[in-house]
């Protein structure tokens, strides 16, 4: 499997389908900003080869108001200064927790700090899983980990 592959087949389990996301991917002096309601799309926009030089590339864990996908720009990244905003986002569909150690600005964990950091997440787990909270998603995050908790019913914005 190669990587646009990989990151399909994680979409597919981290995002509700049918979802609009927002996809942004920043390089140096440029941030590309696209809308997908096409998971596939997603997949290969991030993965594009001309996206190895970015510094980053992330995508919204929260569903984007379908309402504001233009069909001229839709499933595919531009050029922008206008990223979606808070109010952009219409239903809240994955709760994240970061699970990262204490460490200095722009450095990355030990392998001390990143166990320091699983043992955090471990006891997160136990907590929300004593609540009966289902058991999350969880994602080496390179300094930490990621603890997602999809959402069985999306709650819509405004009525948290």
């Amino acid at each position: 499997m190669g990587v646009r592959t990989d990151v399909y087949a994680a979409l597919q389990v981290l995002q509700r389908p049918g979802a609009v996301i927002e996809l942004r991917i920043f390089h140096r002096d440029h941030v590309q900003v696209g809308h997908y309601d096409n998971l596939q799309a997603v997949a290969h926009d991030a993965c594009w080869t001309k996206n190895e030089r970015a510094s980053a590339v992330y995508y919204s864990l929260n569903a984007y108001d379908p309402a504001k996908l233009d069909r001229d720009t839709k499933n595919r990244s531009y050029l922008t200064r206008d990223a979606g905003r808070e109010q952009d986002f219409v239903e809240r569909v994955s709760f994240l927790i970061d699970v990262d150690p204490d460490r200095d600005s722009g450095t990355n964990s030990t392998d001390v700090e990143k166990a320091a950091a699983w043992v955090v997440a471990q006891r997160a787990i136990q907590f929300l899983s004593a609540l009966d909270w289902p058991l999350p998603i969880i994602v080496d995050s390179g300094n930490g980990f990621h603890l997602h908790y999809r959402m069985v019913r999306g709650i819509r914005y405004g009525l948290l």
